[in-house]
């Protein structure tokens, strides 16, 4: 284990664009506005790459 990522005793822990606290998760809000500000897909093949 790496002590540096390493989060120990922690009441909210970010994972994989999560943020999880005891009893809940939720998408943190960087990834929210990442998706937000992604542009709209224009053709089939993008909407594929996008559904991936």
């Amino acid at each position: 284990v790496s002590p540096k990522k390493l989060q120990y005793c922690q009441k909210e822990v970010k994972y994989l664009g999560h943020l999880i606290e005891k009893g809940s998760r939720r998408i943190s809000k960087e990834r929210i506005t990442a998706v937000i500000q992604m542009n709209s897909p224009t053709t089939k093949r993008d909407v594929r790459m996008f559904l991936e």
